[in-house]
């Protein structure tokens, strides 16, 4: 849950205050001319002194507008929730080699990252690495998901590399997987004393249920198919 601020019981700055000095000065004590003729800034002593009370009761606004915020950690408090002891920040940082290295490079533990200010600073957000990691000369070429839930598989290679398109389905397939098992041992299927040959598969479902099978057999000397449930028959040389 998000909380939104606040709003500041008094939100003048410094320079808020000054200003209004300078008019009660010029209301209430209208024999005071201690002003520049061409600004209208106060000179001399008024402006150390208008600077220096103006300073002071920007201190005290401060002060007084962190009064809600102590209201409600006073109230949280009451209901027995506690603030979580500070902690030091994580982001995920990424380290790339020079442009043409061949050889890897190992980052350790306790090097320093600089990140940009923050909003309304000046100073560059250090970070240290955890860790000691080896940035590596190998490449990311091609990029294969298999989906075993919906028996898909997708080559997001193009996506990835290529474009480095942050909005792909990386995890999920968008075409059928094909499942082909393959049976090969030259020595003994070309055995002479083997005159008939069979094997027997058991299905989890029937072969008429939506399923396409082909059966092929690769001798040598001729090439025989056999169908079944959709499949259809396979000859070639």
């Amino acid at each position: 849950m998000i909380l939104s601020p606040a709003p500041k019981v008094d939100p003048r700055t410094a320079a808020d205050v000054a200003q209004q000095l300078q008019q009660l000065l010029q209301r209430y004590a209208p024999a005071w001319h201690e002003v520049d003729p061409v600004t209208g800034a106060p000179k001399g002593v008024s402006a150390a002194l208008i600077g220096l009370s103006a300073r002071f009761a920007e201190v005290l606004i401060q002060r007084l507008n962190q009064v809600p915020q102590k209201n409600f950690l006073a109230f949280l408090d009451l209901l027995g929730a506690a603030l979580l002891p500070p902690q030091p920040a994580r982001v995920p940082v990424t380290f790339l080699l020079a442009k043409g290295s061949l050889v890897d490079a190992v980052v350790p533990a306790g090097t320093q990252v600089a990140a940009p200010p923050a909003p309304g600073e000046k100073d560059p957000v250090i970070y240290e690495t955890e860790n000691e990691l080896v940035a590596t000369v190998a490449q990311l070429v091609l990029a294969l998901v298999r989906d075993p839930e919906e028996d898909t598989y997708a080559d997001y290679s193009n996506d990835i590399i290529i474009t480095g398109s942050s909005g792909t389905r990386v995890f999920h397939g968008n075409r059928q997987t094909a499942h082909i098992l393959y049976l090969g041992q030259s020595k003994f299927l070309d055995s002479p004393g083997i005159t008939k040959l069979s094997l027997i598969f058991k299905l989890k479902s029937p072969a008429g249920d939506g399923l396409n099978l082909k059966w092929e057999t690769l001798e040598r000397h001729r090439l025989a198919g056999h169908n079944a449930g959709q499949g259809r028959n396979q000859k070639s040389e």
